[in-house]
């Protein structure tokens, strides 16, 4: 149950994008080559819930939904 909780922090409920795409076009594809470039399930998913720690709404100007 905890993974599902910590998993659930890092998705939009409306729109199911990774909230931690945040910034401009080359940071977003920064963080995700970054993301990919982990081969190791746990620290990709620990990586991906650092990046969407402080991040709490899919913001429409970044391609999110605006969904708070």
């Amino acid at each position: 149950m905890k993974f599902v909780t910590k998993f659930l922090k890092c998705v939009c409920f409306n729109c199911s994008r990774l909230l931690s795409m945040k910034g401009d076009e080359l940071q977003r594809f920064t963080e995700k080559e970054q993301l990919m470039k982990l081969k190791n399930a746990n620290a990709r998913f620990k990586k991906a819930l650092d990046l969407a720690a402080d991040v709490h709404e899919c913001k429409s100007e970044f391609g999110g939904c605006g969904y708070k």
